[in-house]
């Protein structure tokens, strides 16, 4: 298991055989419209991010959290609210 705060190298953490990667800082994609899945930016993606929040599966499993964040930002949330994950493992 890997923690990491850059989803946005998920194809190296999936070279080293990990089973699963934690990660956030993409905020979801920051502003998001609804039915688009990854946002419309994330920090270190750019435009139409790859990795902003969600669970992937290329071999190594990578859950990416959208954050608590709400107002304590410069950049606003757009239709992307804050989310607590949890996950049990088993």
């Amino acid at each position: 298991m890997l923690l990491s705060h850059r989803p946005e190298h998920y194809e190296l953490y999936s070279t080293y055989g990990l089973d699963l990667v934690l990660s956030g800082h993409a905020h979801g994609g920051q502003w998001r419209v609804p039915l688009l899945i990854n946002g419309i930016y994330a920090p270190h993606q750019g435009v139409l991010p790859k990795y902003a929040g969600g669970m992937y599966d290329d071999g190594t499993d990578m859950i990416v959290s959208r954050g608590l964040a709400r107002e304590t930002t410069r950049v606003p949330r757009i239709f992307n609210r804050p989310e607590l994950v949890i996950i049990n493992i088993g």
